[in-house]
């Protein structure tokens, strides 16, 4: 965890948040290369590998990045018995999931539902909008901040896709969903920039 908040600027809510899309994303990966692989798709496999090892290094899990470098190597270069090593990738990110339980539950415990949504500034709105566009990750935490907001303004459903499509870096999407048509009524705005 040290590592991890001093690649990402000692930013402990953005290292939070990076975990809580890894878990989402990388719990059952081991299984899903034993499919990829028992189905004949190497590139899938190798593919998946890389995304882990990426997203492993971001978090300072260099023993876990190192062993999906490995692996993917192994897949491309068509190897055969890889399933120890694919039984010890999966051990390493059960233990990470583990040991990980306890920063989510505090993140998530943070973020407990909030009674009435606040309003939605649109100064904040337009540098939200603002950093969707230019593709910048302060969007997350902007995203954070406005979150009950949004949901008071666009409504619960729009509001769970806006933050999908946030957390999972698809910005030109959650973009899209901020429509002109929708925010002036609650911000007070003619359009958002």
């Amino acid at each position: 965890t040290e590592q991890a908040t001093q690649l990402l600027g000692n930013d402990r809510p953005f290292f939070q948040h990076l975990l809580d899309l890894f878990t989402s994303e990388f719990g059952d990966v081991a299984e899903r290369i034993r499919d990829d692989l028992a189905h004949g798709d190497r590139e899938s496999a190798a593919r998946r590998l890389h995304t882990l090892r990426g997203n492993a290094g971001n978090l300072g899990a260099q023993e876990l990045l190192r062993n999906a470098t490995a692996l993917e190597e192994a897949i491309k270069a068509g190897l055969g018995n890889l399933d120890p090593a694919i039984t010890e990738l999966g051990a390493q990110l059960t233990d990470l999931l583990t040991a990980a339980a306890p920063w989510l539950s505090a993140a998530r415990a943070r973020k407990a539902p909030a009674t009435a949504a606040p309003p939605l500034d649109p100064g904040q709105l337009d540098t939200l909008c603002a950093a969707l566009s230019s593709r910048d990750l302060s969007a997350l935490n902007l995203h954070a901040d406005l979150e009950p907001a949004i949901a008071g303004v666009y409504g619960a459903d729009t509001a769970q896709a806006i933050a999908q499509a946030i957390k999972t870096l698809r910005f030109d999407e959650a973009r899209a969903l901020l429509k002109p048509e929708t925010a002036p009524a609650a911000t007070g705005r003619t359009t958002p920039e």
